[in-house]
């Protein structure tokens, strides 16, 4: 999973975000929540992509993310 990950940041931070370096790994965790659960917003300061990755969901699942640019609904059902 690491190296899929790894590769699919890559593409968005060359080709989306057209920088010319790769992107590399420097910390990852888990978090599990129970059904209607969520987490607190919270932010990533130092990083240059962040992500969320489902491995169980229902169709009223979905992602909230937050930056100074704007907010972005995700819904993953729909990805």
């Amino acid at each position: 999973m690491h190296d899929e990950i790894l590769e699919k940041s890559n593409f968005v931070y060359r080709k989306v975000m057209n920088y010319g370096s790769d992107v590399f790994i420097t910390s990852a965790w888990i978090n599990e929540c129970q059904i209607g659960g969520s987490q607190d917003f919270h932010n990533h300061s130092n990083s240059m992509l962040c992500g969320t990755l489902y491995l169980r969901t229902d169709k009223n699942t979905e992602v909230l993310f937050n930056s100074p640019y704007g907010v972005s609904k995700i819904a993953p059902n729909l990805c």
